[in-house]
């Protein structure tokens, strides 16, 4: 046999396994969107929520003390629950601080996970997150437990927006947590 026939046939060959392949074996599996819970804004907007926490388990940090140039300081309720902007403030606050010296925090916990087939997740704005308390928190679906909940709002230089799920409050000054305490996060995406 000469080396063109043999190649001939290896490459019939190739082909004929590739054919053998069942279509499970070649599509990638579906983004499982059934599985994520589902929030409707007052915008009309639909956010998608992760099933299970994303923090690990003694919780994950704001980012620590300092102000993200890009993102304006939020001083009110009304302000903050008008902030859908979590998907923008996720990337501000991932490009300012980067790999934080090797610590982890909620926004690029978010940023990086990969769940459920999809990549584009986000942590929420403070409006996203009280979305969030209203349908899934103990007084919506109970899906969601009671806690303290990270938003990608920012307060100041020491605090986030956080959304303490009991009692419904929400705090982004000394009365909620600091920038460095470690609390609970969600991701979402869009």
């Amino acid at each position: 046999m000469n080396h063109f026939t043999l190649i001939i046939l290896l490459t019939f060959m190739a082909y004929m396994a590739g054919c053998n392949k069942k279509e499970d074996d070649i599509m990638p599996d579906p983004p499982q969107i059934e599985s994520l819970l589902k929030v409707v804004m007052a915008n009309g907007d639909t956010i998608y929520v992760s099933p299970v926490n994303n923090h690990p388990p003694n919780g994950v940090g704001w980012g620590g003390f300092g102000d993200i140039a890009a993102l304006k300081d939020i001083k009110t309720v009304a302000a903050a629950n008008s902030d859908y902007n979590g998907e923008a403030n996720t990337t501000k606050i991932v490009d300012q601080l980067k790999s934080n010296g090797g610590t982890l925090y909620a926004a690029k916990l978010c940023a990086d996970l990969e769940a459920y087939g999809f990549d584009d997740w986000y942590l929420p704005a403070a409006g996203e997150l009280n979305a969030i308390y209203q349908q899934l928190g103990p007084n919506g679906s109970g899906q969601i437990s009671v806690g303290w909940w990270l938003s990608s709002s920012e307060y100041n230089f020491y605090y986030p927006w956080a959304h303490e799920f009991e009692s419904g409050k929400q705090y982004g000054d000394l009365f909620g947590p600091s920038k460095l305490l470690k609390v609970q996060c969600r991701c979402i995406r869009r």
